[in-house]
């Protein structure tokens, strides 16, 4: 009896997560980090562009891509598309 009524409620937990996802209400996780990745990529890529931004002076332009936390260092890894 307690299998049968634990089949039941995972067989009604399955037919409430299929009509969600239907319904536009739950998301695949694979996409949902895909869009973060980039979005990530694309707002780093416009950080990275500051240092030009804000002067022409390629040795304070140094000095302020050394200074910023966006400084290359291990474990910091561009998006695929931005290398």
């Amino acid at each position: 009896m307690e299998a049968e009524a634990r089949i039941r409620e995972l067989k009604i937990q399955k037919l409430e997560i299929d009509r969600a996802e239907r319904m536009g209400q739950l998301m695949h996780t694979e996409l949902v980090q895909a869009f973060i990745t980039e979005q990530i990529g694309a707002w780093r890529i416009e950080l990275e562009a500051l240092p030009a931004r804000l002067s022409r002076d390629r040795a304070e332009r140094s000095r302020i891509n050394a200074d910023s936390s966006l400084a290359e260092r291990p474990g910091n890894r561009r998006p695929p598309h931005a290398r």
